[in-house]
């Protein structure tokens, strides 16, 4: 009889995180509700604040706690679902995008017709004279005032809930719930007029109701110079607080556009700050890595190197069927025995720095710099259906540069070898250092082919597989069937015709 063995906290752990996961989104659904709910029980106290009448505050309640669920639920309807399976439930973007948005004008809708429904119906049907408990302003204006106050804090209350699901959906499921565009200023504008505006208001509406007109007079002025001092203190506060994080969006856009000189200057010791000197070093580790990968690209072939990135560093081996260009300066040992040291890397610099283009226009990889030799390949790591015709033409490309330009003041000449093959292309080395290179029979018979170039006196020789592939659209001739060092049978080998420019 096996006996269970002890479980351990780990394995515990993962056991009861799909439950705990499942009462946590039971509860984000509850609490959405719990939220929508909120303008009802705000309403609860402020009726037990101005003493009103069970009577008259229960029936209109209870239809606002009935209309507000019944909408809250077809509002939450797709993101409900996609909590209670998240498994077969595409996380409903758009719903989520926009839900304090939708719950703001629902709930806006709903509070307007309720005060009308209250301060005019309900009288009537309660059988009871609102004049002797309102005066016409306030008849008036209240309900203007009633649907304000309610449609601002449900905004907030809404914006906060929104803010908590997307942080739950991106730390369950990883994804990224994009949201409607905003700007701080108009919520700090909103805030500013439910905290300030809307009781000063009603204050005003009880002013009016003063007996006597010096009373009216000193109130006004008292809610003039109060007025007065909050839209001064707002001016100053939308500024302290809108100043760094418009610097702090100016210099994201110019990450955006790739700039990544931009710093951003901490303008204040709370939290903006702290992000701003967060968001400082975060571009200089961007930065850092923008001149590792540039000092990369110089070293590696600039395809491989984006390659190794795009794979987080690693490149896995691949075998295909490529074709090798092997690239060599002829009499080159005669021309560095006349020239200084800093000639010789003058002239191989400008010199490779010309031929390399044609390469890696038409779709070569360089993968070594041999002395004056290079050796290219085409259709790894990067594929290329036509990579023998690719080939050919960046070797007339080069054969044509040669002819046209000197070299740090030398005229060079170059032989060419083009073979076609399957070759393996992958990263070698040891654990600390390693190189992208090339194996195959073609890698080795394209440099015997720029070798042959020498003793047949041509300076472009291709094999018979490329010039097979090449098909009639390419200008070669037939040379000779040549014995190849490795190879047991003869290989048939061509060059480029004379008439071809370039020649």
């Amino acid at each position: 009889m096996i006996r269970p063995t002890a479980k351990t906290g780990t394995e515990r752990s993962k056991e009861e995180q799909p439950h705990r996961r499942d009462r946590n989104r039971r509860g984000l659904v509850f609490r959405f509700y719990l939220s929508m709910l909120a303008i009802a029980a705000i309403d609860f106290c402020f009726a037990v604040i101005y003493e009103v009448p069970l009577t008259r505050f229960f029936p209109t309640a209870v239809l606002l706690v009935v209309l507000t669920l019944a909408g809250a639920y077809l509002i939450f309807r797709p993101v409900q679902k996609f909590l209670c399976d998240p498994e077969t439930v595409p996380v409903p973007i758009p719903t989520i995008a926009s839900l304090s948005y939708r719950c703001t004008a629902f709930i806006a809708a709903l509070i307007g017709l309720l005060a009308i429904a209250k301060f005019v119906f309900l009288p009537g049907i309660l059988d009871f004279d609102i004049d002797l408990l309102l005066t016409r302003n306030e008849q008036l204006w209240l309900p203007v005032l009633h649907t304000l106050y309610y449609t601002a804090l449900i905004f907030f209350v809404m914006v906060d809930y929104e803010a908590l699901l997307r942080l739950r959906i991106y730390t369950w499921y990883g994804v990224l719930v994009p949201a409607a565009h905003g700007r701080l200023l108009y919520r700090l504008l909103v805030a500013f007029t439910v905290t300030s505006l809307l009781p000063i208001s009603l204050i005003v509406l009880h002013a009016m109701e003063y007996d006597t007109e010096t009373e009216r007079r000193i109130l006004a002025e008292d809610i003039a110079a109060t007025v007065l001092a909050l839209v001064v203190t707002l001016y100053f506060i939308t500024r302290s607080l809108l100043r760094p994080i418009l610097a702090l969006d100016r210099a994201t856009s110019s990450i955006e556009r790739n700039d990544l000189s931009v710093n951003v200057p901490v303008l204040s010791n709370d939290e903006t700050g702290h992000l701003a000197g967060g968001f400082n070093r975060m571009v200089k580790g961007l930065r850092e890595r923008a001149l590792i990968r540039e000092t990369f690209g110089r070293y590696v072939p600039e395809r491989v190197a984006a390659a190794i990135l795009s794979s987080e560093g690693e490149l896995a081996p691949t075998s295909a069927t490529a074709t090798i260009l092997f690239v060599d300066i002829a009499d080159f040992t005669r021309v560095a025995q006349y020239a200084s040291p800093d000639q010789v890397v003058d002239i191989l610099n400008e010199y490779f720095s010309a031929v390399v283009e044609p390469i890696e226009k038409n779709n070569g990889v360089i993968t070594q710099f041999q002395g004056d030799g290079l050796l290219a390949m085409f259709n790894l790591p990067v594929p290329d259906e036509n990579h023998a015709s690719s080939a050919f033409h960046a070797g007339l490309a080069i054969h044509q540069i040669c002819s046209s330009r000197r070299f740090a003041g030398v005229a060079l000449h170059a032989r060419i070898g083009i073979a076609t093959g399957r070759v393996t292309a992958g990263n070698v080395g040891s654990d600390t250092r390693l190189t992208y290179t090339v194996h195959g029979d073609a890698v080795n018979l394209a440099a015997r082919l720029e070798q042959l170039n020498k003793e047949l006196g041509t300076d472009l020789l291709v094999d018979e597989e490329t010039a097979q592939r090449l098909g009639e659209l390419a200008p070669l001739e037939f040379v000779d069937e040549v014995k190849v060092r490795g190879r047991d049978s003869g290989v048939r080998v061509y060059t480029r015709k004379r008439d071809v420019p370039g020649s």
